[in-house]
């Protein structure tokens, strides 16, 4: 995991420490530069699914920010019906009901700017791969309260999130697994494009 790189520690221990020492104005110039005041934001766009599937296969299903392979969460739920004993699948990821590989290789879409920030919620050039745990590391973080920088896409990848493999695990039984079933269906559609061709590993529709 890549270290945060801010110096919010030093900075907050200095507000505490002009606050007791010189009282509360002084604390208050003292967290003056990085002040965060209440933002009020529009409501924030939704991707589409589409949109989400292009953004992952544009990066090769790799996280941008450390590189690691990532798992369309479609496939994860596919696999908890597989394997319901052993690889515990929870649509809201409840704590111990949850495997932790659906935690730490989930694919999703990141913001390199945040929205909150200004950047734009729906751009290509300012979305990105992240696994799900370096999704959470950087929040509303730039990437230079970080210290992180974005990685380059490949321009091939041999790993597709796994969506090769998924249709051929043969359909489930029970309406469970039909349930999963039809929410991995439009995933595979999407991937496979009018005439299959975007199946091919080394042609992510960028």
């Amino acid at each position: 995991m890549i270290p945060p790189q801010d110096n919010f520690p030093a900075q907050l221990q200095r507000v505490i420490s002009r606050f007791l020492a010189e009282g509360r104005a002084a604390g208050v110039e003292e967290l003056g530069p990085i002040a965060y005041r209440l933002r009020e934001l529009p409501p924030r766009p939704t991707l589409s699914l589409a949109q989400r599937l292009s953004i992952y296969q544009r990066d090769g299903w790799l996280c941008r920010y450390c590189g690691g392979e990532t798992i369309l969460t479609q496939v994860m739920a596919l696999l908890g019906s597989l394997f319901p004993d052993l690889f515990r699948y929870h649509p809201n990821w409840k704590t111990g009901a949850t495997h932790p590989a659906i935690i730490s290789r989930s694919a999703s879409v990141d913001h390199l700017y945040p929205g909150s920030l200004g950047g734009s919620w729906t751009e290509p050039d300012n979305l990105a791969t992240a696994c799900w745990l370096c999704n959470m590391r950087k929040a509303d973080l730039t990437l230079e309260q970080l210290g992180w920088s974005i990685l380059t896409a490949p321009e091939t990848s041999q790993w597709d999130g796994l969506t090769g493999l998924s249709p051929r695990c043969g359909r489930l039984p029970g309406n469970r697994g039909e349930n999963i079933e039809r929410g991995l269906q439009p995933c595979v559609s999407l991937l496979a494009g009018p005439d299959g061709s975007n199946m091919d590993r080394g042609n992510r529709g960028a």
